[in-house]
């Protein structure tokens, strides 16, 4: 009787390893799917930020020509003025004309963009 109540409880250990053994499967599986999808995920992250950091650099170069634009439009308001001014010398004219970058040399700007 003793005998046969050992076997039913190494069974029963038996059963239960078993049932561990598939849990822990199931579990490892479930891991390597959540890695994967972590890893997925990770990849999506990391292509936004490389986006997001495209438009930064476009939106500061932008930022940047525009500035210049403006800097210009300041520019040939003041040849504009200077030009409508009696008492400005040709040379002052001359000056502000070459300072525009549109209007002036590639010398002048390049020179007034090494400066800032």
């Amino acid at each position: 009787r003793e005998r046969a109540e050992l076997a039913e409880r190494l069974a029963e250990a038996d059963r239960r390893s078993d049932a561990l053994r598939r849990e822990l499967l199931v579990s490892d599986e479930r891991g390597a799917a959540h890695q994967l999808a972590l890893e997925a995920a990770q990849r999506r992250v990391a292509k936004e930020a490389d986006r997001a950091d495209t438009a930064t650099a476009v939106a500061a170069r932008r930022a940047g020509e525009l500035l210049d634009a403006r800097e210009e439009a300041e520019r040939l308001r003041d040849v504009l003025r200077l030009g409508g001014a009696s008492n400005t010398s040709h040379g002052e004219r001359r000056e502000a004309f070459q300072k525009s970058p549109s209007l002036g040399n590639e010398k002048a700007r390049a020179a007034e963009k090494a400066t800032k």
